[in-house]
């Protein structure tokens, strides 16, 4: 992979896309007691495409960690952001520059993400916090992870096939 020279763009771009993370997840997102629907994907997929891995990680990180400081949710635990880091590097490694347009790639990074991130690493985290209550909700946790697996692939294949990622990766 070759290395990036950091820019002031591409600065400004991190800042935009961690706000819109930000803002998406911790202000329109449906929130239920152990689930939250949210398309904070949508910002984080454009990460990945435009600046790889490594830089889709701290952009997961720093949106989660300013979240949690300027809209708490609970107390800190630090594996959610250990989730937000394996969010980013997955979506990075399988979708940087041309990787996007392969729908293998894109079926691979949705269903890692939604099935072994948030759905089962997330929930062995709700496991550790709050104890043997959290099994009564791995039914609706799965329902969960199928629901935004394939509204990922939608919301997604349609950002791409309309061309906009292509004409930001020509100008970066």
């Amino acid at each position: 992979m070759k290395k990036q020279k950091i820019s002031i763009q591409m600065i400004t771009m991190l800042a935009i896309l961690t706000a819109l993370t930000i803002i998406i997840e911790r202000l329109l997102s449906i929130r239920l007691p152990f689930i939250a629907i949210s398309f904070q994907f949508i910002p984080i997929v454009i990460c990945a495409i435009l600046f790889g891995p490594i830089y889709t990680a701290i952009m997961c990180l720093a949106s989660d960690m300013i979240g949690f400081f300027l809209f708490p949710m609970g107390s800190f635990f630090p594996g959610f952001s250990l989730l937000a880091i394996i969010t980013g590097l997955t979506y990075g490694f399988f979708l940087y520059k041309d990787k996007y347009l392969k729908t293998k790639n894109l079926l691979l990074a949705s269903f890692i993400v939604n099935f072994v991130v948030n759905a089962a690493l997330g929930t062995f985290w709700l496991y550790i916090i709050m104890g043997r209550s959290i099994l009564a909700y791995i039914p609706m946790r799965i329902v969960k992870a199928i629901v935004m697996f394939f509204l990922e692939l939608a919301v997604i294949k349609f950002i791409i096939s309309k061309g906009y990622i292509k004409n930001s990766l020509q100008q970066i």
